[in-house]
């Protein structure tokens, strides 16, 4: 997932060198010049929310990772296994076979407080 969030990292570059004047902008004598650094600035703010949402979905999936081998945040491992179904192949299986089994009764009193773990601090 982090891997993927860093492919529009050409689109931000391109964005950049747009407002930054590196590319003129095609002029005729007829019309008004077209709005580089517009096209730039959209660039840049469609690589960065595309950017910021795929690691912050990375380091969600990694906390809930974490969360199901410490047996702890049943409810947060549900909704980012809901989440990452929306990524088609291997988010939709991840995602669906985590809902399957956290659905489980078995595995929803694994993640039961019990009274042992209640007394510790």
């Amino acid at each position: 997932m982090a891997l993927f969030g860093l492919f529009p990292i050409l689109h931000l570059l391109i964005g950049i060198g747009l407002v930054n004047g590196q590319f003129p902008a095609p002029s005729s004598p007829n019309r008004d010049p077209f709005p580089v650094e517009f096209v730039g600035w959209f660039f840049i703010a469609f690589a960065a929310l595309w950017i910021l949402a795929c690691l912050a979905m990375a380091l969600c999936l990694a906390l809930s990772a974490r969360s199901l081998g410490q047996q702890r945040r049943r409810t947060f491992c549900m909704v980012v296994a809901a989440i990452s179904c929306l990524f088609f192949p291997f988010g939709t299986a991840l995602g669906v076979f985590t809902l399957i089994v956290l659905s489980r009764p078995s595995v929803r009193a694994l993640f039961e407080p019990s009274s042992s773990n209640a007394a510790m601090p």
